[in-house]
């Protein structure tokens, strides 16, 4: 199951390359743009309709194309990757336009979300 995981994550790298792609339905994405920047969040899940093993995914569609940060991952908790997201949404890219499905949240007191590289 772990194997099938990360081959997905490895393949998602070589598809986010190409302009247009597809996640499973039950992922979670969301794009920002700012000015003609494009980054995209995903939360990515190992099987469709289970929320965990799950992996955040951040995604530099114009300064990096094709090239993939795994930010945050969870083997056996339920919901932390959609919260993680919708934090590092909330904080690092605050500013940026963003549109999809991921809740923007606050970070939870005392908790920093990674830096955008």
């Amino acid at each position: 199951m772990r194997l099938l995981f990360f081959t997905l994550t490895a393949l998602l790298s070589g598809l986010l390359s190409q302009s247009a792609f597809a996640f499973e339905s039950s992922d979670l994405v969301s794009t920002c743009t700012n000015g003609k920047v494009t980054r995209k969040v995903v939360v990515v899940y190992a099987q469709t309709g289970k929320k965990f093993p799950c992996q955040v995914i951040y995604v530099k569609d114009t300064e990096r194309p094709g090239k993939v940060e795994i930010l945050y991952e969870a083997n056996t908790s339920s919901g932390f990757c959609e919260r993680k997201a919708g934090e590092f949404l909330g904080k690092v890219l605050s500013s940026w336009k963003c549109e999809g499905n991921i809740e923007v949240r606050k970070p939870a007191s005392g908790e920093t979300p990674p830096k955008s590289p």
